[in-house]
């Protein structure tokens, strides 16, 4: 009887203890909080790109929400909190989309559940994929730490396209033209405008001059301002199409670039895509140069009819060799006319150059920088869809803008979100699944019903 009575007490006492921690537990959640991510690509963690984003914003980041229902609304603080755990001062507001349709309209919403952030009256718009079983859940850290980048990037900095003589446009809509392009770099937070010089001098807001392949040639007093630009500091992105570059030559020799006749051909295009076209020239990864634009690039580029752009003289630039073609292009001399091959002594034998950079101080921290591409197919309406012309465009641009830091925000991938096998294992485990189980199920069946009997 006593036994019974110890260990009637030792019960309560222990469910008594059990409610008091689980309550004081409670009671201490809603003033504390605790979170760890034990995964093993860290995946419920902000990557360190987004943690260097948050750490450049030198002041509130205001987000508001267009969201309505409040498993929406739980889920959208639940996904912000990895935010505020590094920057407290991330302020969030909810806007009910049917009870405020001004403000849907003011914000230019598209989707429930999009989130519009606003930092020093700069706003950019982060959308949930669809598809999604959650709004939360729609979400990606890369598509947020883009939101960042833009938000971060200098405003107002612009990109001035000389035009009036053929070049290609970056609001065409053409085959040639760059109006895709155009749109990547709005959305990158540049303004891309068409600029005609005639008999003035170039504006002094300009972050980058682009000459986009010239198909007339250039008044004497036009040259005369670029060269008075480029004097000054300016900075330049040249793209320069195959054959005769229409009074660019003294840019060229002020440079100390050449830019030969002719068309670099090689057999790259048609060992790896199956195409017979010897001038389409495709890079592969080893075919870029060091230099911090291509940082982790790994991307093959795509360049139709491109040129060789050849180093000649430094003086006080810094130069690289942004991508080239190995031992097997050369550089074509004559037209294209039927059957075309190397021939020694006209044409120039590879490695060739088709794009470089050149840089250089201007005093006061300040440096002046160049890029030359002896193309601009790679970037028009046609081609610029093809592996990474894109994105290597967009990294000359931050490079020349002075965006050295915020080049390299790629899509946040964690490692142990895929299972990677080797073919030996990916055999047993088929074998395994298709062949053993199956087996076993069988003889697990026969021997229950032979137990019956």
């Amino acid at each position: 009887m006593l036994y019974r009575a110890r260990a009637l007490l030792a019960n309560a006492l222990f469910v008594i203890l059990l409610a008091t921690t689980a309550s004081l537990i409670a009671w201490l959640s809603q003033y504390y909080r605790y979170q760890g991510d034990w995964t093993a690509g860290a995946r419920h963690s902000l990557s360190q790109d987004s943690q260097a984003l948050l750490a450049r914003l030198r002041g509130p980041l205001r987000i508001v929400a267009f969201a309505r229902y409040k498993k929406d609304r739980d889920q959208i603080v639940r996904f912000l909190d990895r935010y505020r755990a590094y920057k407290p001062n991330v302020e969030l507001e909810f806007v009910d989309l049917l009870a405020v349709p001004e403000k849907v309209r003011e914000y230019d919403i598209e989707v429930h559940g999009e989130l519009v952030l606003d930092y020093r009256g700069r706003r950019q718009h982060v959308r949930p994929r669809p598809g999604s079983a959650s709004v939360s859940g729609g979400y990606r850290e890369d598509d947020f730490a883009v939101a960042l980048q833009r938000l971060l990037l200098t405003p107002g900095r612009r990109l001035a396209f000389l035009e009036g003589h053929g070049e290609r446009r970056p609001q065409g809509i053409a085959n040639h033209d760059l109006k895709r392009w155009g749109v990547l770099l709005n959305e990158r937070g540049y303004k891309a405008e068409p600029l005609s010089i005639g008999d003035d001098a170039l504006p002094k807001d300009i972050g980058v001059l682009v000459i986009a392949g010239p198909r007339v040639a250039l008044l004497a007093s036009e040259r005369a301002a670029i060269e008075q630009y480029l004097e000054d500091g300016g900075n330049l992105l040249w793209l320069a199409d195959p054959g005769p570059q229409y009074g660019l030559e003294r840019i060229a020799d002020y440079l100390g670039v050449e830019i030969p006749s002719g068309i670099v051909l090689g057999p790259s295009v048609s060992e790896l895509q199956g195409l017979d076209d010897p001038s389409l020239a495709v890079v592969k990864p080893d075919g870029y140069g060091q230099h911090p634009a291509l940082a982790d690039f790994d991307l093959l580029t795509l360049f139709p009819e491109v040129a060789a752009v050849r180093l000649v003289s430094g003086e006080d630039w810094r130069s690289w060799e942004l991508a080239g073609l190995g031992e097997r292009a050369w550089l074509e001399t004559s037209e294209l006319v039927g059957h075309v091959q190397y021939d020694a002594g006209e044409d120039w034998a590879g490695p060739l150059s088709i794009a470089v950079a050149l840089e250089r101080d201007r005093g006061q921290g300040r440096k002046q920088r160049v890029a030359i591409v002896g193309d601009g197919d790679f970037l028009s309406n046609t081609y610029i869809g093809n592996g990474g012309n894109a994105e290597f465009g967009l990294r000359l641009v931050d490079w020349l803008s002075g965006e050295d830091d915020l080049m390299r925000i790629g899509r946040v991938e964690p490692d142990d979100a895929k299972l990677k096998l080797p073919p030996r294992a990916a055999v047993v485990l088929s074998a395994a699944f298709c062949l053993v189980l199956p087996a076993l199920f069988l003889a697990a069946g026969e021997w229950q019903r032979r137990r019956r009997r």
